[in-house]
This record gives C-alpha cells, structure tokens and sequence, in this order.
C-alpha cells in the first residue's frame, strides 16, 4: 500500500515535471524513517526525466559507511566505494525508472536512537536543480515486529468491546507498535 501511494504521488509529480524541463531523483525507504536494527531495509531510487530527449543520468547514493550487506535488485553499480555508490542509467524522455537496492543497519554498528542520512543525487543540464537531489533521515531503532500478541479477554468477542493486549518482542522493542491485529 506504502508503495503504491508514494508512484501515486509521484506520477503526480511527473505530470508536473512534464510541463517544464526537468528530471529528478527521489529516495524512499521501505522502512519509512525508521531503520530497523538488524533487519534489512529495503530502498527505492526513483529517476525522473521529464526532459524531450532520452538522458545517460549518474546517479550518486551518499550512504553511512557503516552499512553492510548490500544488494542491487534490479541494476548494476558502476561503482561502490567506501560511503557511495554510483549507477549510470540510461532514462527515455518524459519518463522513469525505478531502482531497487537494500542494506543492513548492524546491530553493533548502529546505536538506538541515532539519526542516518543517505543522499541521492544526479548531475544532469534540466530547468530546475532542486530535484536534482534528495535527502532521507532515518532513526535506528531496535525491531517492533511483535512475536506474540496476548489478548484479554482471549474469547471472541463484538466490536463494541475493548480489548486489552500485551505485545511481547524478541528483542527490547523501542518504537511504538501501530496497526496491531
């Protein structure tokens, strides 16, 4: 669902990208802006080209050397050095391609609470500059997928009644637990 209302929104941006000379590059999270300890967390690059003509773009992702376990879905890196990586990706005018990747917060390398910034970017002649880059900050917390949810009471019950619950996590949860069924 995630997914598919951040395309909604920016097939809505390309629309407006149409109307003027413009490309960008846009960097989403699975995870939102939270980073799970330990867990993978998966990532989007999006390149838009709303220019008359197809673009070789150079996308560069700034990331925290401290991740670990990268893993390129759907492209190849040019190449990855210490805290970056590049992709050079060919985009037809007045569209756009999704780039899919993911990294590991490691538990020993992150602590809880830390802010984590990873930086997309891409050089390219367009009319504005301002989407020519984009920022995600992300919070390292400790996971919040619950292993065992313990309702009172345990019967069925209407849905009128309140139902009292106690979320057990495998590992010290830090995080709110949200859309607990």
């Amino acid at each position: 669902i995630l997914e598919y209302q951040l395309v909604n929104q920016l097939n809505q941006l390309l629309d407006l990208m149409d109307q003027q000379n413009d490309a960008g590059v846009y960097l989403y999270s699975g995870t939102g802006n939270r980073a799970k300890q330990g867990f993978v967390t998966p990532y989007i690059i999006e390149i838009n080209n709303g220019t008359d003509m197809s673009q070789n773009m150079l996308v560069r992702v700034d990331h925290d050397p401290r991740l670990r376990g990268f893993k390129f879905n759907n492209f190849s890196i040019l190449n990855k050095n210490q805290g970056q990586f590049t992709v050079l990706r060919t985009v037809e005018a007045h569209s756009k391609v999704l780039l899919y990747y993911s990294a590991v917060f490691e538990v020993d390398s992150f602590v809880l609470g830390e802010k984590v910034q990873t930086r997309a970017s891409i050089n390219v002649n367009d009319d504005i500059n301002k989407t020519n880059s984009d920022t995600i900050i992300q919070t390292v917390v400790s996971a919040y997928d619950p292993n065992i949810k313990v309702a009172m009471p345990s019967a069925v019950v209407d849905n009128q009644s309140i139902i009292k619950y106690v979320i057990y996590f495998e590992n010290l949860g830090n995080d709110t637990a949200l859309n607990v069924t």
